[in-house]
């Protein structure tokens, strides 16, 4: 390729490099999407056990109360 050449080449290859910013920022936002959308799910996740382990704490609590309550009706 000749010196004169350079210049249609940079072009080419400039205008290649701004495609391929677009295409690559398209592709950026798409995960950022897809990274918020399971951040956000996780939290449900956590929040839903946190409660489910404290929901459980207390059913097992009753359910103990409850066996002492009859346990202790039956033997005495």
């Amino acid at each position: 390729m000749s010196v004169n050449g350079w210049p249609e080449y940079a072009k080419h290859v400039l205008a290649e490099l701004k495609r391929h910013d677009k295409w690559l920022g398209s592709i950026d936002v798409r995960v950022d999407n897809h990274i918020n959308h399971i951040e956000h799910r996780l939290t449900e996740i956590e929040s839903h056990l946190k409660t489910r382990k404290w929901i459980e704490g207390i059913l097992f609590t009753l359910v103990i109360g409850i066996f002492s309550m009859v346990f202790s009706q039956l033997i005495l």
